[in-house]
């Protein structure tokens, strides 16, 4: 077996996190070199991916998700067709007047395919970074889409109630799950000089989505702890940016920030938002009903 060699220190010993091989003096990650085969599938997927990626620029979702769909015979492990596939379910199902509940499906099956991400990740490759960035963008458009929903009139015509909500809440389930999985993506990195590149651009894709978002009025009601939670890990990410900013020692200052912060004790498995909005018509009802019984 060829004898590995750290490039940067000449050190011949490693060890193995999350099955990388990192320098145990430097804290250099090992990347090995692709073989002909390897090469020849790497270039059959970018040229699908290519394609791929028109057909989301123009949001054509049936037809991105048939091509990312060519990627899983070639390479099964690819987070780019792992997470589209199912993102692009997700968006065809906002053009039609689907119930919460397939929606909810749908949403359920984008949020696991963020496992499967976090499994497939690659931490000593720029590349999965830029796809953890392309995600991001496309998340955040997710957030900010219009999407069809029924709406239930009374017999003069007026609106009674409509499901807007309930897949409101759904995506903000999709892009605090996504913003939980970046979360455990960083902290699964060795911080050294090459990797504090790498965590400083995927807390940019946090707090880019976390930008101007209020959670007390994005969360509906009753769910006042979650609505903490989210909020502190909404500071945390902000405050990490801000170290991350400083070029004066980063990675020092970043290693104790994260030994010195408090831990956010959220997990994406308990990021599950009760629907408790209640309807101008649910109001109004209730109004009557306190007013009748104490006045």
């Amino acid at each position: 077996m060829k004898k590995i060699i750290c490039a940067s220190c000449g050190s011949n010993e490693f060890e193995e996190r999350n099955g990388i091989k990192i320098c145990k003096y430097c804290g250099s990650q090992f990347i090995p070199q692709l073989t002909e085969e390897q090469l020849k599938i790497k270039a059959e997927v970018e040229r699908i991916t290519k394609g791929a990626e028109l057909s989301l620029s123009v949001q054509d979702w049936e037809r991105a998700e048939s091509l990312y769909s060519k990627v899983l015979d070639l390479d099964p492990s690819n987070i780019e067709m792992i997470f589209f596939m199912a993102y692009c379910k997700m968006r065809e199902s906002l053009q039609v007047a689907n119930s919460p509940l397939q929606r909810q499906n749908l949403g359920n099956v984008l949020m696991n395919s963020f496992e499967l991400v976090k499994t497939n990740y690659d931490y000593s490759s720029d590349d999965s970074v830029r796809s953890i960035e392309k995600f991001g963008k496309y998340v955040n458009d997710l957030v900010y889409s219009s999407f069809v929903y029924n709406i239930k009139k009374d017999r003069y015509g007026f609106e009674k109630s409509n499901n807007r909500d309930e897949t409101a809440i759904i995506i903000i389930q999709i892009m605090m799950k996504f913003i939980l999985m970046i979360e455990v993506i960083i902290h699964h990195y060795s911080v050294n000089e090459e990797t504090i590149r790498y965590i400083k651009r995927l807390n940019e894709v946090s707090a880019n989505l976390l930008e101007g978002i209020d959670m007390d009025d994005t969360i509906p009601l009753n769910n006042d702890e979650l609505v903490e939670r989210a909020n502190s890990l909404q500071r945390h990410i902000r405050q990490r940016k801000m170290i991350l900013e400083n070029d004066n020692d980063v990675v020092s200052n970043y290693k104790n920030f994260e030994c010195g912060s408090e831990k956010v004790a959220l997990k994406a498995e308990e990021f599950n938002i009760n629907n408790s909005r209640l309807t101008w018509y649910e109001i109004v009802i209730g109004i009557l009903v306190i007013y009748w019984l104490f006045f």
